[in-house]
């Protein structure tokens, strides 16, 4: 309502900065309470949301807005902290999932993995990483095979009920990455 009102008196502000010049229905310019009187009020109601007008979303356009978190907001991070790390430890640090209950349908949680950290490893994730809330859960595996070492983000999401994988790789073992996946859990 308040909305109707403003867009009202910005209608008659309006009228009044233009209209004097002109006429309206007749030779003599309007004044002031004319013009109140000559324009309609203006009621806005907004729309009732249906379900049939609820927004979806997509499951491509979902993983489209992981990838995007992930390699514009996140990837830069994730690098540095792993190149700083094997700098300082010789192996790649390793992150445990970010979230027990994996995110659905494009709605964002905060991580709840706090600081649990493996067993063989005493840094827990980085709060510049998990400090936000996520439309995904995330994961890094580290692995030191024969052609070197390396780690791999794992990201997964659930949508409708399904649960999608999607890994990005750092390391020799390039066969580790690949695209969007279902996966049966």
């Amino acid at each position: 309502m308040r909305r109707a009102k403003i867009l009202s008196i910005s209608l008659i502000i309006i009228l009044i900065l233009v209209l004097p010049a002109t006429t309206f229905a007749g030779p003599q310019p309007l004044t002031i309470s004319e013009t109140l009187t000559a324009v309609p009020q203006l009621t806005l109601i907004p729309p009732t949301p249906t379900p049939a007008s609820t927004p979806t979303f997509t499951a491509s356009l979902i993983r489209s807005v992981v990838d995007g978190r992930i390699v514009f907001l996140m990837w830069p991070s994730i690098q540095s902290h792993q190149d700083t790390y094997f700098a300082v430890h010789g192996h790649y640090w390793q992150g445990l999932p970010t979230h027990s209950d994996v995110p659905t349908n494009g709605n964002e949680y905060l991580p709840d993995v706090g600081s649990l950290t493996p067993t063989d490893q005493l840094d827990p994730w980085p709060i510049l990483l998990i400090g936000t809330t996520m439309p995904m859960a995330l994961e890094i595996n580290v692995y030191d095979g024969p052609n070197g070492s390396g780690y791999e983000v794992v990201s997964t999401v659930q949508i409708d009920g399904q649960m999608w994988r999607r890994v990005f790789q750092v390391g020799s073992e390039v066969w580790r990455e690949y695209a969007w996946s279902a996966v049966n859990e």
